[in-house]
């Protein structure tokens, strides 16, 4: 129906399932009818594949995110993509260097454990420039050519800066110009903390919204509204399998908005032409 042709933004999140599996098993001998409490007995783990608590080492979302980017450039190599969404689980380098080799733009929340080291020039926890007044540098494009950022002078390149603000009180220390101060960033040296749009920009956070609440949806729609914990299943091939179906469920839900949304359009113009 074309619903995906266009679609240009890559988005994800993980979400931990309770398994119905116990955490020692069942006992398969007779040893507690024969006055033994506890015993090393063979038992039974109906769940073999579950994992007790939270295991981000083995499973964090952005070692799954990595995987099903892969798996999802392998499965549709003619659909284009141009952004890639999530949250600061997946802010590390090799993200943004596999997203660059799918020529795709990472818009990542930034992780602000890993803040940035203090320098000759500081930023706060978006990637911005601050200047020596302490405000954010204003954004003024990004040259392709030389693969860098250009930032201007908050209060030279904003006039509603420079009516709250007035005459820079530390005007003397920056460059006597009226252009103000500029900094550059590059992308290249540091492209988790210097991205393209700029992060906290308009657009970058609209794109971020975007792909942010239709992860969170797809996430509800499978674990409410279908009910996914409460298939009561015991292996990890269950589990995929009722993902799948849930998926596919939803794929046919928006099937179904489609065409109701044709046939309202239709009776409606026949009602003006009927009018």
């Amino acid at each position: 129906m074309g619903l995906i042709e266009n679609v240009s933004i890559i988005s994800g999140d993980g979400a931990p399932v309770e398994s119905c599996s116990k955490t020692y098993g069942k006992k398969l001998c007779d040893c507690s009818k024969n006055g033994i409490k506890y015993c090393d007995c063979k038992r039974k783990f109906s769940d073999h594949s579950a994992r007790w608590g939270r295991d981000s080492y083995h499973r964090h979302d952005s070692v799954s995110a990595v995987v099903a980017l892969a798996q999802l450039k392998t499965f549709y190599p003619k659909l284009l993509f141009s952004y890639f969404v999530s949250d600061s689980a997946c802010d590390k380098f090799a993200t943004y260097e596999l997203c660059k080799s799918y020529n795709l733009r990472p818009f990542i929340d930034l992780n602000h454990k890993n803040t940035p080291a203090d320098g000759i020039v500081k930023f706060n926890g978006n990637g911005i420039p601050i200047c020596p007044l302490g405000l954010a540098m204003s954004h003024w494009g990004y040259n392709k050519n030389r693969c860098r950022i250009k930032w201007r002078c908050p209060i030279s390149a904003s006039k509603k800066k420079k009516e709250k603000f007035g005459e820079c009180p530390i005007r003397d220390t920056c460059p006597s110009s009226s252009y103000g101060r500029v900094v550059y960033t590059y992308p290249e040296s540091n492209p988790r903390l210097f991205t393209t749009p700029p992060r906290g920009s308009n657009f970058w956070r609209e794109i971020y919204t975007i792909g942010r609440s239709s992860a969170e949806r797809g996430i509800k729609r499978i674990l409410v509204d279908y009910q996914l914990e409460r298939a009561r299943v015991r292996s990890r091939k269950q589990w995929y399998w009722r993902i799948l179906l849930a998926g596919v469920n939803i794929h046919l839900d928006a099937w179904l908005d489609y065409r109701r949304l044709n046939i309202v359009g239709h009776l409606t113009s026949w009602a003006e032409e009927a009018a």
